[in-house]
């Protein structure tokens, strides 16, 4: 498990459920607006978190709590 502090700075990339690179960004950054869908999501800091199958519900705040 992570603390936040150290999350601050993680790099994370989404990927489609089929492999492909939908984005990557900072942990804690601003806001993305994303069709809703299933995807893999992995955070990069000391170890890997991955979330797989995540689904976004499209036009709904969501938050990924580590």
């Amino acid at each position: 498990t992570q603390s936040r502090s150290s999350a601050a700075s993680d790099v994370y990339k989404r990927q489609s459920l089929s492999g492909e690179l939908v984005s990557e960004g900072v942990v804690n950054g601003e806001p993305l607006e994303l069709p809703a869908g299933h995807y893999t999501i992995r955070i990069y800091g000391n170890d890997v978190i991955l979330f797989e199958n995540y689904h976004i519900k499209g036009d709904v705040g969501q938050e990924i709590e580590l």
